[in-house]
């Protein structure tokens, strides 16, 4: 094998003077000997020693080289002995970096994409919720103004006031103390305001309102039922069994018993005691009594048409006392007092 210097004066086999051996991308190259050696081969086949200067090494004449000129002239100790690009490009050329450069694109792009999503979503939930509020909404509004509408129509105004369940009360003055009544919305009658009108009937115990559309007003009224009578000054005061008076007459009802006791009061004993009497009196015994006294519970007498005066003591034993009347009556017609307060033992006069 030929050295070095006798490639280079090698001729061309043309036998030209031109040297085309070795080629020049070889001539300016350096063997691995040459390298571990510090040789360096010029373009004239001559080869040099070459020398790397070191930090505070100095050269041939003896002058230290500057720190500064030192970094200029080897860029690449300034990134630990290799320059950028090759760095870089080792760098890229690792599996693990570039696995994982991959990933953290792989990542961002799945997150861009997570909250592309995200917002589409929230703002198609949106969208939606809107146009939800928006159709309840408006159905509510549709419908607050049909009602409205409905209500305030003149069509639906009190026109008419039918009256019901009056015998003694004159229900054309009734009438007449409801017609303010008459042009209001049927809606908006207000029922307390009615009673309260018609309280001035002593006649009246309650009524009851009913609308009946589109402009009837119906009032049906219940009576007080009246139960006895009390004389007063040049008359008679008529009551029912709560003691509210009814009315004062000049004449005697007839059909009406006269009540001796201490008040006409719910707050009385005397007068509850008689008025719980008189109520569970069959009615066959009840329509002929004429007057009934008592000023505790149990000293109830009643006095019947006929002349016959009961000593009916309180309100218990009711069935069993009206039993041993009609016996007594049966053995005895002619008695003018019995004495049923112990019906066990009657005693008849």
């Amino acid at each position: 094998m030929k050295r070095p210097e006798e490639l280079h004066t090698t001729r061309s086999p043309s036998g030209g003077g031109s040297s085309w051996w070795p080629p020049r991308w070889l001539a300016g190259g350096r063997s691995s000997r040459q390298r571990d050696a510090g040789l360096h081969v010029v373009p004239d086949g001559t080869q040099t020693e070459a020398r790397t200067e070191r930090p505070g090494e100095a050269d041939a004449s003896g002058r230290q080289p500057d720190r500064a000129d030192s970094a200029a002239s080897s860029p690449a100790s300034a990134v630990g002995g290799q320059d950028a690009p090759t760095q870089h490009l080792q760098e890229e050329a690792v599996p693990e970096v570039r696995e994982a450069r991959r990933r953290v694109r792989a990542l961002t792009r799945a997150r861009r994409r997570f909250e592309r999503r995200e917002r589409r979503q929230y703002t198609e939930r949106a969208r939606r919720a809107m146009r939800k509020a928006a159709l309840v909404g408006g159905t509510i509004l549709a419908i607050v103004g049909v009602v409205a509408a409905i209500v305030t129509s003149p069509v639906l105004r009190v026109r008419d006031i039918v009256i019901t369940g009056t015998s003694r009360v004159d229900a054309a003055a009734v009438e007449q103390a409801l017609s303010p009544e008459i042009g209001a919305l049927i809606a908006f009658v207000d029922h307390d305001d009615i009673a309260q009108r018609l309280s001035e009937f002593s006649l009246i115990e309650s009524i009851s309102v009913q609308s009946q559309l589109p402009s009837t007003l119906l009032i049906t009224i219940t009576e007080r039922t009246p139960i006895g009578i009390v004389s007063a000054d040049g008359g008679y005061t008529v009551f029912d069994a709560a003691g509210v008076t009814i009315e004062t007459v000049t004449e005697k009802p007839a059909d009406l018993p006269v009540f001796s006791v201490n008040a006409v009061s719910s707050q009385d004993i005397g007068f509850r005691s008689a008025v719980e009497v008189l109520s569970s009196l069959p009615d066959s015994i009840r329509d002929s009594v004429t007057a009934i006294s008592g000023t505790t519970r149990d000293d109830i007498t009643v006095t019947l048409s006929s002349g016959l005066v009961i000593v009916w003591g309180d309100a218990s034993q009711t069935d069993y006392k009206v039993q041993v009347l009609s016996a007594v009556l049966t053995a005895a017609p002619d008695a003018t007092k019995v004495d049923l307060s112990a019906p066990d033992v009657p005693v008849v006069e």
